[in-house]
């Protein structure tokens, strides 16, 4: 377990960072080189992709959990069962939301697509097109990856989104250097991710023969079975996309496009270093399962507790960092292009650390199909908090900032709830758990001074 756990958590702390770094390089790059107005409408149309997720109605997240159960019991003809039904509907609503999206593009005017003086008209057609192949790849992507996570492969396909991600971003930015715009890195972004599909799979199936898509085993009541907690675990992408894009969206439709790369840029740098929890969020998901499935419920304590006492030594240094540091970093960071109120760098910093908080939990719910009750909670709270930044926007950035907090917050408590009648965590537990962490650094560290 420890080996597992200590493999998905590397490889995840390594993708933020990947993560991290390309954005830290390419926002100033895309402000300068394209001017904020274009960035900010590059930022709409990219947030396509967040709402597309969501079309898969859940499956992928539902069959990962499902499937892992079940190589858990080395019951594979049932995994592969799971993985054949959710992989048909998958790929059925993306050739049908592709087909419908691609008409919808062309019985509407060019003029009423976003676009700047930069971005006319049919180039923002086109660039439409391409971010909806593109989010289509991604809902296929991420079939493949609820695949390895259940072949006990997380790590490897951590590791491979990883180098698509920064291939994509690499690309792009590439592009942007040598004096194209935005439709060019539209279409490396595009072409780059659906080549990756066919080569993840190859990969996942040297790891796991069993797991093939023929012969056909999926069954209609396979996807029946599985309907109930697939449409529960759509909620997450839904608020998720509702809270990141829908923030965007209402933003850029109520003020002005650089206004939304204003403000995606300080979220960029405020969510940054948490990141990190997000690593460790997802590499004990899987370790938890399993404990779970086994019934071992001493284990899945330990591991709550354990990731519990790092999330809190995660959150508490990058809040006080943001605080200090926050406002000025941006400044340096787009030479200039984007200096935000300090209000808003304070808010979303906080929100940030909510989010985390809750997601953290969240995601071990969620691992065992057991997140019926804040995932209903989820849509409806997002959906009202960026009913209310569309209300504050006009009155200035300095606002957004106090919806956004009153999501986070208010998902922190109905998450814990949540959580706390599922495993009962006592308080005490998590002091211990934090003292004991603190005391193997100070061991850590003495050995380190005895050895040199």
């Amino acid at each position: 377990m420890k080996r597992a756990f200590l493999n998905g958590f590397t490889v995840n702390v390594a993708s933020q960072i990947v993560t991290a770094a390309l954005q830290f390089i390419s926002i100033p790059v895309y402000i300068s080189q394209w001017g904020a107005p274009a960035y900010g409408i590059w930022l709409l149309y990219f947030s396509l992709p967040a709402y597309l997720a969501v079309m898969d109605l859940g499956y992928s997240t539902a069959a990962g959990n499902d499937m892992t159960l079940a190589v858990a019991k080395q019951d594979y003809f049932a995994a592969r069962r799971t993985f054949q039904t959710s992989w048909i509907i998958t790929a059925t609503l993306s050739v049908l939301i592709g087909l419908i999206g691609a008409i919808v593009a062309f019985l509407i005017s060019v003029n009423d697509f976003p676009q700047t003086v930069d971005v006319p008209g049919p180039t923002a057609r086109a660039i439409f097109i391409l971010v909806l192949l593109y989010g289509l790849g991604a809902v296929q992507m991420n079939m493949i990856i609820a695949a390895y996570r259940s072949a006990h492969l997380y790590a490897r396909g951590v590791a491979l989104t990883m180098i698509v991600i920064a291939l994509e971003s690499s690309f792009s930015l590439a592009l942007t250097l040598a004096g194209y715009g935005l439709l060019a890195s539209a279409i490396a972004y595009t072409v780059i991710r659906w080549l990756s599909i066919p080569a993840c799979w190859a990969v996942l199936r040297l790891g796991a023969p069993w797991l093939s898509l023929f012969p056909f085993a999926g069954t209609k009541n396979e996807l029946t079975r599985l309907l109930r907690p697939a449409l529960a675990s759509l909620s997450l992408p839904f608020g998720f996309a509702v809270t990141l894009q829908g923030s965007i969206a209402a933003i850029g439709f109520s003020v002005l496009p650089a206004a939304v790369a204003a403000f995606s840029t300080v979220r960029v740098v405020t969510r940054t270093p948490f990141q990190l929890a997000n690593a460790v969020s997802n590499a004990v998901m899987p370790e938890f399962t399993l404990a779970v499935g086994r019934s071992d419920i001493g284990r899945a304590q330990a591991l709550f507790v354990l990731n519990a006492t790092l999330l809190v030594c995660i959150l508490v240094p990058g809040c006080l960092a943001l605080a200090l540091v926050g406002v000025p970093l941006v400044r340096v960071w787009t030479n200039g292009h984007v200096d935000p109120p300090v209000e808003l760098v304070l808010g979303l910093t906080l929100a940030a650390a909510f989010h985390a908080s809750w997601l953290f939990v969240a995601n071990l719910l969620l691992a065992v199909n057991r997140h019926r009750v804040y995932a209903s909670a989820y849509p409806i709270v997002s959906i009202f908090g960026i009913v209310a930044v569309r209300i504050v926007a006009p009155l200035g950035l300095a606002t957004v900032a106090i919806p956004l907090v009153a999501i986070e917050l208010t998902m922190l408590l109905i998450v814990w709830w949540e959580f706390d009648k599922f495993m009962r965590i006592a308080w005490t537990e998590l002091w211990k758990g934090f003292f004991d962490l603190l005391a193997q650094f100070r061991k850590a560290i003495w050995r380190e001074r005895s050895n040199v």
